[in-house]
């Protein structure tokens, strides 16, 4: 009986392998051939050209021109700038500009400041919103949030032992979570920069909840906050904006005047995101535009 048992067994993975091999050979032979449509009207490009025309000179001049607009977060004013050297860098190339204007809803802070114990603005400290959980800006009450500033670790309950939170404020490194420290009541969250270290790109900095957690970046000396009673009071509203999706259309030069039937599409973003709006350089986010901008230069030059 075991020995039929066995027996059944093997013949079941046999079979079961051999259906796969038979399933994946079909694949193989039944897949489409990859087909290269001829080239009509127009030569094919060099690549080999344009890639070694893209040099470092060329490309700082770019990085350089969206640096100079700030934050390029969607909506903002640094982002319109940023539009306006893409638009000059594509005419100037021999580009036909179309643009697409669409409507955005972005946080726009109003005002964010922190105060001392006197109401004053403390020297040497700048105060950024982080983004809104779901429909909730961080924007507090009239007249602010008062509470003294406890400083942590790792945003967990032991490094605030014995220390009521309620209604408290806590001074954590950004890249913590703050979680655990709303949920003992805390009425704000303030997070400082730690140079050197990368923050892990996966920071639940806000949650798809409308939670009533204002959290903000601080920058400056921030050792001399703890333990220290302060007010913040801060305002971000939810503001329609329209920012633009910028084309820049190359037609290649026939010898009858046709255009092709087919195009080529390349495509970048030039805004940038940040868990700080205000905060949003985009340095390592403006690689993709900027490569485009430098390949559009050179497929120009190749307009044929």
């Amino acid at each position: 009986m075991m020995r039929r048992f066995v027996a059944n067994a093997i013949l079941t993975l046999l079979l079961g392998a051999f259906s796969v091999a038979a399933l994946v050979g079909f694949g193989r032979v039944s897949a489409p051939t990859p087909r290269v449509l001829p080239i009509e009207g127009v030569q094919a490009p060099n690549y080999g050209q344009v890639h070694h025309g893209i040099v470092e000179s060329e490309l700082r001049t770019d990085l350089e021109a969206f640096n100079a607009s700030g934050g390029r977060f969607t909506g903002s004013s640094g982002l319109e700038q940023a539009g306006h050297h893409i638009r000059r860098t594509l005419r100037d190339a021999g580009f036909q500009i179309l643009e697409q204007p669409v409507k955005v809803v972005v946080p726009v802070t109003r005002y964010a400041r922190l105060l001392d114990e006197n109401g004053s603005p403390i020297a040497g400290i700048e105060l950024y919103p982080l983004l809104p959980n779901a429909y909730r800006t961080v924007t507090t009450p009239p007249g602010g949030l008062t509470g003294k500033i406890h400083r942590g670790e790792r945003g967990m309950a032991r490094d605030f032992d014995g220390i009521d939170l309620e209604g408290q404020f806590v001074l954590l490194p950004e890249g913590r979570p703050w979680d655990t420290v709303a949920g003992m009541g805390v009425a704000a969250v303030f997070y400082f920069e730690r140079h050197g270290v990368d923050v892990d790109p996966k920071w639940p900095h806000h949650h798809d909840k409308s939670l009533n957690v204002p959290r903000f970046l601080l920058r400056g000396p921030v050792d001399v906050l703890s333990e220290r009673t302060v007010t913040v009071d801060a305002h971000v509203d939810f503001v329609e904006r329209v920012v633009h999706n910028i084309m820049g259309v190359l037609e290649p030069k026939t010898d009858d005047g046709s255009l092709p039937s087919e195009a080529v599409v390349l495509t970048a973003h030039y805004d940038a995101h940040s868990y700080a709006p205000d905060l949003a350089p985009g340095a390592n986010q403006s690689a993709g535009a900027v490569a485009l901008l430098n390949v559009a230069r050179h497929l120009a030059r190749q307009r044929a």
